[in-house]
């Protein structure tokens, strides 16, 4: 009885930890990028695609729950770790902070819309406007 208890609370579990799944616009000439180059393009530090097209990066507010999940989960950062490195790079004049959205509304039509966007959305919100990137362990 426990064992079965414990399997329905896990499943329950499961069912509400949504999937964030990695988008871009779907002329960006990838399908999967490993976890690094992830990291890198979303701490503003790899610029470009493999075909040298420039990345425009979009990511909610740092209170948002999705950003803080998808920072956690995805980059292996925290949203202040992330912060902290955009900061540096305006300070120190070597880049800019990535587009900050204020729903996840936006962010889809954001992505869908800016030629070489990249972002992030809950597997349920996203549609055929978007591609999906495979996220891949390096």
């Amino acid at each position: 009885m426990i064992v079965l208890a414990l399997g329905v609370f896990s499943t329950i579990a499961s069912a509400n930890e949504e999937e964030i799944l990695v988008i871009c616009n779907p002329d960006v000439a990838i399908d999967k990028i490993d976890k690094n180059h992830l990291r890198s393009i979303f701490a503003m530090r790899l610029q470009e695609w493999p075909d040298q097209k420039p990345v425009n990066v979009f990511v909610l507010e740092d209170n948002s729950p999705l950003h803080q999940k998808f920072t956690k989960k995805h980059l292996g950062f925290f949203v202040y770790q992330l912060r902290g490195a955009w900061d540096r790079q305006v300070f120190s004049g070597t880049g800019s902070p990535p587009n900050t959205l204020l729903n996840e509304r936006s962010m889809l039509e954001k992505v869908a819309t800016t030629p070489g966007a990249i972002g992030y959305l809950p597997r349920k919100l996203v549609d055929h406007t978007v591609k999906i990137l495979k996220v891949e362990m390096p």
